[in-house]
């Protein structure tokens, strides 16, 4: 058996000659994880702590956050993963951390909050917003729904009126 002084799964010749990482220090970049971990589970570099660049070094991203230490990026939304961990406090493995219908990434692009699906509070989600037209910074222009109490047995006409849920039969009436 070859020997392994820092017991990082890594022999020492290895170590030396090939990846270039210090035989005596079991996690030369000190990113922690072990340099044989890098070399043979993650495919990291053992002498980088952040191999991607991303802002996270790679112990971070296999031990803490699940994202992956090979890219920048893990859910492609537009923000690296160091920024979403670090700045914006956004989920680095979910592409729309609080499911407006925008990313991440197109939320920072355009000031909304990536963490408020409604950054105006105004009644209608950023998403539906930028869909509609209208600016999910602005609650003045978010239109607001009224809402309607239907008493049974009441004669009512209905125009306009669109049934999201379950069925309702309607048939014109003549007097």
């Amino acid at each position: 058996k070859l020997p392994d002084t820092d017991g990082d799964g890594l022999n020492d010749g290895a170590e030396v000659l090939t990846h270039k990482t210090n035989p005596t220090k079991a996690d030369t970049d000190g990113d922690g994880l072990k340099d044989g971990e890098e070399v043979n589970n993650y495919k990291t570099d053992p002498n980088k702590a952040d191999t991607d660049g991303d802002g996270l070094n790679d112990g971070a991203e296999v031990n803490q956050h699940s994202t992956n230490p090979l890219k920048a990026d893990t859910d492609g939304d537009g923000l690296s993963d160091g920024a979403e961990v670090n700045t914006h406090k956004t989920n680095p493995n979910k592409a729309d951390s609080d499911g407006d219908g925008l990313s991440d990434g197109d939320e920072v692009g355009r000031k909304t909050n990536p963490n408020k699906a409604d950054t105006d509070d105004g009644s209608v989600q950023d998403g539906a917003e930028v869909t509609a037209g209208t600016d999910p910074l602005n609650a003045a222009d978010d239109v607001k729904k009224d809402v309607i109490k239907v008493e049974v047995g009441q004669a009512m006409v209905l125009e306009g009126i669109v049934f999201k849920t379950g069925s309702a039969v309607v048939e014109p009436q003549s007097e």
